[in-house]
């Protein structure tokens, strides 16, 4: 494998609604050259059309549906790519919604992604307000975690609110907030917490060549740097297994015909490769492949681990698909084993739903996948459980960390 594909990686955009996600993608395109002068007039000019004002233009790079634009809000997960400028790393990007009733698509975007962007909003108030247990903020960084992200940058953003103004103190209250919250409630090691104040409407601290007059910030890496420091995936050793690429959407084009999309998470595809469905078994061909580059997209021959690709197949209808399912080599000799039972770790949060007990009804996110699943019985890990009366507690409660055993008797 290349070591350009072994340097690509795919970063998901998480965070309160409103605290400047999709802006701030846009304005790490436009500091990338992954859009251009004349992109960037022409959405100010469909920014000001709709009437949401031509500050909208670097969230309309990302918000590219009319439904989402209307609203002012990411709906579903946008995908972009770049190159960075200094090491030339190529990063996908997943937008991923930060409103409460789009959790799921935030989910579906993070399980992609092998690491995560935090956006905080700097503005009075607001870091508060998403921080709040009412906030997406926590829970989307502990559905990161949970989704397997061992490395997360936080950009705090808006720092040239009159509200802020590039203030060192109110950059430092939310930057030690969420480290502390990251490291020691989620077990994120503080390594693989980087903290980087940046505007998306001015672009300042985006890249090296654009850090502003604030001289607290001379130590601070870019967010472009941060992004470029990012550990690579080991997809030399992940490119030599079994391949596994979960289906995470798909769409009928009049002249291609259907169209697979997906990350792969394991082992390598390649153009006419004959590829299972599991778990149904059914079977299909690649016809051809593309991947997102900065501006569109690129047919390739072959893709490896942590890719981002769109299959156009044949074989196959709508009909067979659904969210979840996984994509193997139809002859590579390891099927999935398909069950109904699974142990899982659960964190409780202080917004959960209670009382949370055996027999409880709940949905589990796998992948893109949403399954309804009951909840057997709890059962709290030994090393936790001081007698053996706690050993299996009746109700879950906030903060908790629980197993949910197969069975109540597991």
């Amino acid at each position: 494998m290349s070591a350009e594909e072994q340097g690509r990686i795919s970063v998901c955009v998480i965070g309160q609604v409103d605290h400047g996600k999709s802006s701030l993608c846009g304005r790490l395109l436009y500091e990338a050259k992954a859009l251009d002068g004349r992109m960037l007039d022409r959405l100010e000019r469909e920014a000001s059309a709709s009437g949401a004002g031509t500050s909208w233009k670097w969230a309309f790079a990302m918000d590219s549906t009319e439904f989402e634009r209307e609203r002012g809000k990411t709906c579903e997960i946008g995908r972009a790519a770049l190159v960075t400028p200094g090491t030339a790393r190529k990063v996908a990007l997943l937008d991923a919604p930060g409103h409460d009733a789009f959790v799921p698509h935030m989910i579906g975007g993070a399980v992609q992604a092998d690491a995560g962007l935090l956006v905080v909003s700097a503005r009075a108030t607001e870091f508060e307000e998403g921080f709040d247990a009412r906030g997406q903020t926590k829970e989307h960084c502990v559905l990161a975690r949970a989704a397997g992200l061992k490395h997360i940058i936080v950009a705090v953003n808006k720092m040239d609110d009159p509200s802020v103004a590039w203030g060192e103190a109110r950059y430092a209250h939310i930057a030690t907030t969420l480290t502390h919250f990251l490291t020691t409630s989620l077990g994120f090691e503080p390594e693989a917490v980087t903290c980087v104040p940046v505007s998306a409407w001015t672009g300042e601290h985006v890249t090296d060549e654009r850090r502003g007059d604030a001289a607290w910030t001379a130590d601070i890496p870019s967010l472009m740097a941060a992004l470029e420091a990012l550990p690579a995936r080991q997809t030399a050793a992940e490119a030599a297994l079994p391949l596994r690429l979960p289906v995470s959407d798909w769409f009928t084009d009049p002249f291609t015909g259907l169209n697979i999309m997906g990350v792969i998470a394991l082992g390598t595809i390649n153009a006419g490769d004959r590829l299972r469905l599991e778990p149904s078994g059914a079977t299909l061909d690649v016809v051809s492949m593309t991947t997102p580059q900065p501006g569109g997209q690129i047919e390739v021959a072959a893709a490896g681990p942590g890719t981002p690709v769109t299959l156009t197949v044949r074989g196959i209808d709508e009909v067979s698909l659904s969210l979840g399912q996984v994509l193997i080599d139809d002859i590579d000799g390891h099927p999935t084993l398909p069950t109904t039972k699974v142990m899982v770790r659960l964190l409780f949060l202080d917004s959960a739903p209670g009382p949370v007990m055996a027999g409880y009804d709940a949905v589990a996110h796998i992948h893109a996948a949403e399954v309804d699943v009951l909840v057997e019985g709890l059962r709290r890990p030994r090393a936790k459980a001081k007698s053996r009366s706690k050993h299996k507690p009746l109700v879950a409660r906030p903060g908790d960390h629980l197993d949910a055993p197969p069975s109540a008797t597991a």
